[in-house]
């Protein structure tokens, strides 16, 4: 709260009003932040390392943690199938 109270008063000071963005869907929001992700972090259609090795696919989305240990674990398949789609969380195959 202190920091929105300082960008009020400086905005005031400044002769402006602080207006708070109207609320968006939280569809449209995954969608624009989705197509925000893909065009300034990019895409990868497959798994690559990121910056710090662990094995990442899409945009971002990492298949292993690093525990305390600094040794990979793979993530839950579930937990990856949410993060690539909260709506409609992909289902991976056993195959």
């Amino acid at each position: 709260m202190g920091s929105e109270k300082s960008t009020e008063n400086t905005q005031k000071e400044a002769g402006r009003k602080f207006v708070a963005p109207p609320p968006i869907p939280l569809e449209e929001y995954n969608r624009v932040a989705t197509e925000h992700l893909n065009t300034f972090e990019g895409y990868v259609p497959r798994i690559y390392s990121d910056t710090e090795g662990i094995p990442t696919m899409g945009a971002g989305t990492a298949l292993f943690s690093k525990n305390k240990d600094k040794k990979f674990s793979l993530r839950s398949l579930d937990e990856i199938g949410k993060e690539i789609n909260l709506d409609h969380p992909y289902q991976f195959s056993e195959k």
